[in-house]
């Protein structure tokens, strides 16, 4: 939220308000969410992380995504992200398209080579 105060030009208060409204309003909350975990190589987690930033997050994008946010926990070499898409259906179809293309395939570095373990979870907003 306060990304979106910032871009808004409102404060974190007005912002929240906003989004309820729509959520009551509209389909946002549909939405379909996914927490996405990955326990990243020894050593890599920079290197991931900046692999991702130019390659997986614009195409993420491209396909119709929205990303809420991408972290990096030193302590754990670990990078978690949220994603989210406009229903659990066109998820699952944006992402098989993302995962067939051929940007998806020739990305390079290819950040999944990082990737030591991944969890992803679905989620539902409550708020």
């Amino acid at each position: 939220m306060p990304a979106l105060a910032m871009r808004w030009g409102g404060s974190i208060q007005e912002v929240t308000r906003a989004y309820r409204h729509l959520c009551v309003t509209t389909t946002i909350c549909a939405m379909h969410y996914e927490f996405r975990r990955y326990k990243i190589q020894s050593g890599r987690l920079e290197e991931f992380a900046a692999a991702w930033k130019k390659g997986v997050f614009p195409l993420r994008e491209k396909y119709g995504f929205t990303i809420h946010g991408a972290w990096t926990v030193d302590e754990t070499n670990e990078f978690i992200w949220v994603l989210g898409h406009t229903d659990t259906e066109s998820f699952e179809s944006a992402n098989r398209r993302y995962y067939e293309s051929n940007a998806r395939k020739s990305l390079n570095p290819d950040p999944a080579e990082f990737i030591a373990e991944a969890s992803k979870l679905p989620a539902r907003p409550v708020l």
